[in-house]
């Protein structure tokens, strides 16, 4: 038994278990996404999981889909259409409606990044890759809202 698993045994301890109906991976990277995946199915966190590689392919899932998302995990850098884009977009078309939280999910974070997620109004931010222990603080937030 890793200690990772040990962690998360002794945090579930204490922490009832959120369990998201849907989940969306906004992210071109594969690698993460498979990690993010596995991460999700191994803690039995997530009934569903959907994976788009930008912005703009998210925003088209979305306008189609009757399972909205409670949860989109959003890298910044993306080819089409970048996540600060992606928010814009999200934003002017009312899709916050839905009460979806999104947490931005980057490989990359400059203090400029920070800033401006800032000034958008986002406080929730992860540096990849997705592990158990920033998947129970995510689910903590989740849990007292």
């Amino acid at each position: 038994m890793g200690l990772s698993t040990i962690i998360f045994i002794f945090a579930s301890l204490y922490i009832p278990m959120y369990k998201f109906k849907h989940v969306l991976l906004v992210d071109d990277d594969y690698v993460s996404n498979f990690i993010a995946d596995h991460l999700l199915n191994k803690l039995n966190v997530c009934n569903n999981v959907s994976f788009c590689r930008n912005g703009d392919e998210a925003l088209k899932f979305l306008k189609e889909t009757e399972d909205f998302p409670e949860i989109i995990f959003l890298d910044i850098n993306m080819p089409v259409m970048d996540g600060f884009e992606f928010i814009e977009t999200f934003r002017e078309l009312n899709m916050d409606k839905h009460k979806t939280r999104i947490i931005i999910y980057t490989a990359s974070f400059t203090q400029k990044d920070v800033e401006m997620l800032k000034g958008i109004g986002f406080q929730d931010f992860i540096v990849k890759p997705l592990t158990e222990e920033k998947l129970i603080n995510i689910l903590k937030l989740f849990k007292e809202n």
